[in-house]
């Protein structure tokens, strides 16, 4: 799960784990109270504000980092950009078969998808 992180930045990959981590227990969620609405999760769109940053010195590699609300004040000598993504969520079952996923539905129940 993503960790709040000290300096404005969060992990790129970190964000995205954290996604992953609420979609999950949306999915897990087993006390429905009787409801028959189900929500089909299509693609997901982010709109993030990023920064690029290189990661030890030089030579080291560059590593995309999200900007946590409120950061703005150390911002100032970083270069933001935006970028979008779309993620399609997607469940792999045991026999490697992918399935749409429903929030709030028993797992086996989502629709098989085509490879």
């Amino acid at each position: 799960m993503a960790l709040p992180s000290t300096d404005g930045f969060l992990d790129l990959a970190d964000a995205i784990r954290g996604l992953r981590a609420e979609l999950e227990a949306a999915i897990d969620e087993r006390d429905w109270g009787g409801s028959r609405l189900r929500f089909r999760l299509k693609p997901i769109q982010l709109t993030l504000q990023a920064v690029a940053k290189r990661v030890g010195g030089a030579e080291g590699k560059v590593r995309w980092y999200v900007i946590e609300a409120g950061a703005n004040a150390s911002l100032a000598s970083e270069v933001t950009q935006t970028i979008q993504l779309e993620l399609e969520p997607l469940e792999i079952d045991a026999a490697g078969h992918r399935t749409a996923l429903e929030v709030a539905s028993e797992r086996g129940a989502a629709q098989a998808m085509p490879d």
